[in-house]
């Protein structure tokens, strides 16, 4: 193969054309002409974006339009001559943006590895054997098998295919699955996307299977070309709406406390430059402009902590979501029970053990026969093969020849097939009793007798599937073969339930997380799950899905709200259960890993899948659990609800402090002749401040923001905001009288104790404000803790510090001022402490 010509129409060639083209043939490709393509051809995988340099991930620090009008007045000021004020504020610029850039670039790293966890894989035929590989390592020329729930890798030429549906809405917005065929009905088609027979990137196979060849990969493929325009927009979560709706506030008030200062300082004739100064430097001291880094790692640490946990976040923004959903949907199957099933009878109608039934329950299965017969896309098939292996009946199935076999139909919940021994054809159904029993011919009498041992057994927690079948010479399945059956017998599985549930359903219990259980299997069976988990079924009623089918869209809220277990449930009503739910102020997750859990995935809130789900379910969830567990799960909502703590506390004690110290500064400067702070030291206070702050994204959580979920309050923020922000105002305004009136401190005296006062008292409030509980009573994290000490303890020698000291206009404190700013400070703290409790306790 001399190039993946992608101008070649590999869809209008023959297959022997094909095979030549691509220098490929139905036994696949060898491993060493695979790794030769692979250097050449490079991996399967649409070019994206670079990951951002860390040259852009600094420049990207100065898009803050603040820092620009900084720049901007610093550079007036330096050819006004104030060369000093100029290069320092520059300084405190670049430090901010250095900060800012150390931040991100270790978040975007960590993201990066985070985000290995998600590779898809596929079987190809390599060496003339079935292997799997991931599927940037596929290259043109393989052989590929896809079936129900793969998402097809590449574009892909179909060679077999057995009764094939494809989701092509990715590429068409299209929802109607499209039926594939290998017939090759014109020979003139001028795109992929028109030919019936060819399989597209980024699609995904809805049911069948096939095998076809690879003709074009990475970006040359139909959806490569048009990646740009298919790429999903991120959901917004409510989070992320509040923080925008905070800032716009927050911009407002920068705006017009800006212009006022500068017009009041102005039209006392002060310096003209240095009251521009002054008020820009108000702004970004009122500003918390490491909101967006503060969210970010802490949002990055929720992440990194919850992959130790075995819960990969496909999204930062959906952490928040998964904390604070209040409902999760989930199957039953595998998530409260073990999911590995187990087979224990295999029976006809009069309880015999009947090997013939294993034999031709094992023949109607979705599973790959092959020479080793090994593959199997259903685990109670799997369960059928051990169980002949360990009865020694592998043999009997090569007496048989599988004449057409269906795909497994979720709405009529069951598969059929067409067998053939010493030419004699039969037809055969497999699956649920209800869907199967009324096509078989029994009587009043037997349809009595096996509904009442199917009831037995799964009061016992068992489930049954049972099979049906009658003589026949067709050789296509078709509806017409659906009636008159003889009823063969029943296939007895347990699935037992998982160990540690119990325990944690308790923990999604406390942490106020209503589980509703959405399931496929009978009422029964699902009754007796729930009863030996104690999970308290609402009026003892479960919710059936032709109930489902019958309530009204002006009910549906309520009904579906109001209970909590759900069976015979098929994928479209899954889905409605869940629209319904989430579309009513719930914030819903729903954990599946099935095709027929795609749609419900996908209109979610928090899409939940595992890594051994099909490809289409991962792709449909933002949140991937390594471990099909609860109790991971239980993790991972926690992990959640403490990123959200932290990045609200930091939201609180940012703008409480900064409002309040800059009130006092600009209600200072319209009295005092002189500004109350240099620009210069405004920007270092702020620096150190959020240094310290930093600290605040690995802050322990109080224990009462873990047991609820939590939207963001919007009101009670602006009224922290307003009550903290106007105390440490007063207790600012204290100060500064007593410095004016009392001790008749110089400028230069005025500046440092103003500037060591706020600061050091805005680093020892974070701890008080930080908690709802007394403040000794709520241990803070070792990360803010330290931070905060440094930063403090810097603070302390600053003026002590020659250099620095010359830099910032910055003197030590009088000895005789020492004593009376400490018990300031301390009054300052116990009316912080007292209000907080009148404040959490009104709000």
């Amino acid at each position: 193969m001399e190039n993946n010509n992608q101008d070649t129409r590999f869809w209008n060639l023959s297959l022997d054309e094909l095979y030549k083209e691509l220098a490929s043939s139905k036994n696949g490709l060898s491993s060493i002409e695979a790794d030769s393509r692979l250097k050449k051809f490079g991996y399967n995988e649409i070019t994206k974006e670079k990951r951002e340099s860390a040259i852009s991930i600094f420049i990207r620090q100065f898009k803050n339009p603040l820092l620009w009008i900084l720049i901007f007045c610093t550079i007036l000021s330096y050819f006004t001559g104030d060369h000093l004020e100029a290069i320092l504020i520059l300084s405190m610029i670049v430090l901010y943006s250095l900060l800012g850039f150390f931040q991100e670039y270790k978040t975007a790293k960590t993201f990066e590895l985070l985000k290995q966890y998600t590779k898809s894989k596929n079987k190809v035929i390599r060496d003339n054997k079935t292997i799997e590989i991931d599927s940037e390592q596929i290259i043109p020329g393989d052989i590929v098998y896809l079936t129900l729930g793969d998402m097809v890798p590449a574009d892909i030429r179909i060679i077999q295919l057995k009764d094939l549906t494809v989701d092509e809405s990715s590429l068409t917005g299209e929802s109607m699955p499209v039926e594939k065929k290998i017939i090759l009905e014109n020979n003139n088609i001028s795109e992929p996307n028109e030919a019936s027979h060819m399989l597209l990137m980024g699609t995904s196979i809805l049911s069948g299977e096939c095998y076809g060849v690879v003709t074009i990969t990475g970006d040359q493929t139909y959806f490569g070309k048009i990646a740009q325009i298919l790429q999903k927009k991120e959901t917004i979560t409510d989070f992320e709406k509040n923080v925008t709706k905070f800032s716009k506030l927050m911009i407002k008030i920068i705006l017009i406390m800006t212009f006022f200062v500068f017009l009041v300082n102005t039209i006392q004739h002060k310096n003209f430059l240095e009251s521009v100064l002054f008020a820009l430097a108000l702004a970004v001291g009122i500003t918390p402009e490491l909101l967006p880094i503060i969210l970010t790692i802490t949002l990055a640490r929720g992440a990194r902590k919850m992959a130790a946990k075995k819960v990969i976040v496909k999204q930062l923004s959906s952490i928040e979501n998964l904390g604070n959903m209040d409902t999760l949907c989930s199957d039953k199957t595998g998530t409260l029970t073990e999911g590995v099933f187990s087979l224990d009878k295999f029976i006809d109608i009069n309880d015999n053990e009947n090997t013939d039934l294993l034999v031709q329950s094992l023949l109607c299965s979705q599973s790959i026969f092959k020479t080793e017969k090994t593959f199997f896309n259903n685990p109670m098939d799997k369960c059928l093969w051990e169980k002949a292996k360990e009865k020694n009946l592998i043999t009997e199935l090569d007496k048989y020849q599988v004449i057409d076999l269906s795909e497994f139909n979720f709405k009529k919940r069951r598969i059929n097939c067409i067998i053939e021994k010493n030419s004699e054809k039969t037809f055969l159904t497999k699956g649920s009793p209800d869907n199967i029993l009324p096509l078989c011919k029994l009587t009043q009498e037997e349809t009595t007798k096996v509904k009442e041992q199917i009831d037995n057994y799964e009061k016992d927690g068992y489930r049954v599937i049972v099979l049906a079948g009658k003589k026949t010479d067709a050789t296509t399945i078709t509806d017409d073969l659906e009636r008159d059956l003889n009823f063969l017998g029943y296939l007895i599985f347990i699935d037992p339930p998982k160990e540690g549930v119990k325990e944690s359903l308790e923990k999604l219990n406390k942490l106020k997380v209503n589980i509703k259980i959405i399931t496929g299997d009978s009422p029964l069976i699902t009754k007796k799950v729930c009863t030996d988990l104690n999970i308290k079924i609402i009026e003892d009623r479960i919710i059936t899905g032709n109930e489902v089918d019958e309530i009204s869209d002006e009910k549906a809220f309520e009904i579906f709200s109001k209970y909590n277990v759900f069976a015979r449930i098929n994928p479209e009503q899954k889905y409605r259960i869940v629209k319904v739910l989430n579309s009513n102020e719930h914030i819903v997750g729903y954990l599946g890993d099935g095709v027929n859990d795609t749609p419900a995935l996908k209109i979610s809130d928090v899409g939940i899948s595992v890594s051994s789900a099909v490809e289409i379910a991962k792709d449909a969830a933002q949140v991937v659990l390594l471990e099909k567990s609860l109790n991971v799960l239980t993790d991972g909502i926690i992990e959640g609800r403490k990123a959200f703590g932290n990045c609200t506390k930091y939201i609180l004690n940012s703008i409480s402090s900064n409002l309040g110290n800059m009130i006092t500064i600009e209600i200072f400067s319209f009295f005092l002749p002189f500004i109350p702070q240099l620009p210069s030291q405004i920007l270092l206070a702020n620096l150190i401040s959020d240094v310290a702050l930093t600290g605040m994204a690995t802050d322990n959580v109080d224990k009462e923001l873990l047991v609820k979920p939590r939207k963001w309050d919007f009101k009670l923020i602006i009224r922290f905001m307003i009550i903290f922000g106007a105390i440490s105002s007063i207790f600012d305004v204290i100060l500064l009288l007593l410095l004016m009136n009392v001790y008749h401190v110089d400028v230069i005296n005025f500046r440092s104790i103003l500037f060591m006062f706020s600061l050091i008292a805005e680093l020892l409030i974070t701890f008080i404000i930080r908690t709802t509980h007394p403040f000794y009573k709520s241990k803070p994290g070792k990360s803010l803790i330290i931070t905060s000490m440094i930063m403090l303890a810097f603070t302390i020698i600053l003026p002590y510090i020659t250099v620095v000291s010359k830099l910032f206009q910055l003197t030590p404190i009088p000895f005789n001022i020492i004593l009376p700013m400490l018990v300031l400070l301390g009054f300052y703290c116990m009316t912080v402490e007292f209000s907080k409790k009148y404040f959490f306790k009104t709000f």
